[in-house]
């Protein structure tokens, strides 16, 4: 789920607790599970690049192309010529994790970055974890999870 919080920061969200199944568990060790969705939230946030870097949207589809114009401007500057979001690397580098009341978010750091984000998710949605995605997090967390208690 993308959403945004009361500061204008875009983030994206899994309850990964609930999706494994696992609220009454977790209750009992709280440092196992901080560590745990720690872990849980980095895949969830190499993916997304991952996936972004590839080209590939939320949904699996290749990005929209870019305009004829920027990709010559891009392939003349030693830039690819297919749509991966990264120019100068700043957006995706100011990508970062954190968890609140048991649900792990992803989000950008800057809020320039931010804005960025925004502008880029409507022509090319890349933040966010399609289903199989959420199942390896959920599964991270989870083996996170039990080796830690």
């Amino acid at each position: 789920m993308v959403g945004y919080s009361d500061e204008g920061v875009m983030y994206a969200s899994v309850n990964i607790v609930d999706r494994s199944g696992l609220r009454e568990t977790v209750k009992k060790f709280p440092e196992a599970t901080e560590k745990a969705l720690g872990a849980a939230t980095i895949l969830g946030m190499f993916l997304i690049k991952e996936r972004t870097s590839k080209g590939i949207s939320a949904d699996g589809k290749l990005f929209k192309p870019y305009s004829p114009r920027y990709k010559q401007w891009k392939t003349e500057h030693g830039h690819p010529s297919h749509p991966n979001l990264n120019l100068h690397g700043r957006m995706l580098g100011s990508m970062t994790t954190g968890y609140r009341k048991q649900v792990g978010r992803i989000y950008f750091a800057r809020k320039e970055e931010t804005y960025k984000a925004i502008k880029n998710e409507k022509s090319r949605p890349f933040f966010n974890l399609n289903e199989k995605e959420r199942k390896q997090v959920a599964l991270e967390f989870e083996n996170e999870f039990f080796d830690l208690i």
